[in-house]
């Protein structure tokens, strides 16, 4: 409950550990979840792999006094909640008429594609693996970042209307002309 929140300004992603934390203090988990979404659209997967004792916990004023708040466990908590209660944070935007291709579904690809699909475009993201998520789904060992994590984060992202084509390599399988001729922009 600090008045100017050092943690959240130590947030790289913008997530306001401050605010999540508060949600969680008077058991409103839903803000909390709220909050977390409202930067970082991979907030379940970023509660497990982010180096948060560098970042928010590092920069907590509860180590002055004895040890720091344990923000990535809270964030995972709230993370873990959203999932468990089935809820939707985020809503697909009002189409646009406007069609997206987003190259590769690592975590970029699909913040964006997130993003871009919140403000109205269709959006296709193509991934050359046969399973989206990029290093997140080949890099991270599964201990650290359980596989079923990444599954429903990459489920968030496509019930935001996001369309994700695994097994096709642009430059190989499809040419940025032949996007441009199925009427991506």
């Amino acid at each position: 409950l600090c008045h100017d929140a050092p943690c959240s300004k130590a947030c790289p992603a913008g997530t306001d550990p401050g605010k999540f934390i508060r949600s969680i203090r008077f058991e409103n988990y839903k803000g909390a979840a709220e909050t977390i979404r409202e930067n970082n659209i991979l907030g379940g997967i970023c509660a497990r792999v982010c180096p948060y004792q560098k970042y928010c916990q590092g920069a907590c004023l509860q180590s002055g006094i004895d040890r720091p708040i344990q923000i990535g466990m809270l964030q995972q908590f709230a993370a873990d909640y959203e999932r468990a209660a089935n809820l939707h944070v985020l809503e697909k935007g009002e189409d646009n008429g406007h069609k997206v291709a987003v190259v590769g579904s690592g975590p970029a690809g699909l913040a964006a594609a997130a993003k871009l699909a919140q403000l109205g475009y269709g959006v296709t993201v193509f991934e050359r693996d046969d399973r989206p998520g990029g290093w997140l789904s080949y890099g991270i060992p599964e201990e650290r970042l359980p596989q079923d994590v990444v599954g429903h984060e990459v489920e968030y992202v496509k019930e935001l209307g996001v369309s994700i084509v695994t097994g096709t390599e642009i430059g190989k399988d499809i040419t940025l002309s032949g996007l441009k001729e199925q009427g991506y922009e």
